[in-house]
């Protein structure tokens, strides 16, 4: 039987606490905890989540995952951005500025909207990678 992917694509996960410990001690996932599975973490920002220990994206043993593309504090993956992402407001839109803007994955099928070739705000439809 193939295991199942989990998507992740395209969120926001901003301003989430943990703040107990589990049964076997404290794992992080301010923001995202992945726990099982085959999961795929891209084009998100995961950012100002606390936790008391740990990073804000776990990925605990025995879950197979791709992380890429996304704007998070820590080092997971491939090319993620460890900037902060530049909100230009508390709706958490991005400024023009933001390191995030055209940061994601640089694969057409991730235009928005798809092949239109219109960039939707605040795209400026330059890819950063």
């Amino acid at each position: 039987m193939t295991a199942r992917q989990n998507l992740i694509y395209n969120n926001t996960i901003v301003g989430n606490s943990v703040y107990e410990e589990g049964s076997s001690g404290y794992i992080g996932g301010g923001g995202l905890l992945c726990s099982r599975g085959n999961i795929i973490v891209s084009n998100n920002i995961i950012w100002g989540n606390t936790q008391p220990s740990g990073s804000e994206l776990a990925i605990l043993n025995g879950t197979t995952s791709s992380v890429s593309y996304n704007i998070l504090l820590q080092e997971t993956g491939n090319d993620n951005v460890k900037l902060n992402p530049a909100f230009a407001d508390s709706l958490f839109y991005l400024a023009v500025s933001s390191p995030a803007v055209d940061a994601g994955n640089p694969d057409a099928g991730f235009n928005d909207p798809v092949n239109s070739g219109t960039p939707v705000f605040p795209s400026l439809g330059n890819s950063k990678k």
